[in-house]
């Protein structure tokens, strides 16, 4: 299952790297932190904000596990193969065509046609005199 689109937009844009250098300086510098953490009464709402965050980063954390445990066990080679594909090949058709025509005699036939380049397959179901058609699309 993928991860579903961000939501959140950036907070502030880092590409200045004079200003991220500033920002990470303040931030490796965690006395402002231990002053919240050790007073929460002083400024309960950077309090709660921070215990929010560190909840947020606890949790990205165990994806992070869990997504590297994940992408470990996923045969990428299969899944490249497959995704590769469009269509069918024409030993595949071959085989549709030779068996294109279901016979029962009291109830009629179904043809199938050869799936066209497209992966667009035809099927016509007559019962007595009656006929329908389907036509079957690959997404």
């Amino acid at each position: 299952m993928a991860l579903a689109s961000k939501k959140t937009p950036r907070v502030v844009d880092l590409s200045n790297s004079s200003k991220k250098a500033k920002l990470q300086a303040k931030f490796d510098d965690t006395v402002y932190l231990d002053t919240v953490v050790d007073n929460p009464d002083d400024h309960p709402e950077l309090a709660a904000i921070l215990l929010q965050i560190q909840n947020i980063n606890d949790d990205m954390d165990i994806i992070r596990t869990y997504a590297g445990d994940v992408k470990g066990d996923i045969p990428t080679s299969a899944i490249t193969a497959n995704t590769a594909k469009t269509g069918i090949t024409s030993g595949q058709a071959s085989a549709i065509t030779a068996n294109s025509t279901i016979v029962n005699k009291t109830k009629g036939t179904i043809e199938f046609g050869a799936p066209d380049r497209n992966g667009v397959m035809t099927i016509t179901v007559k019962v007595g005199g009656n006929k329908f058609t389907y036509t079957l699309e690959a997404n």
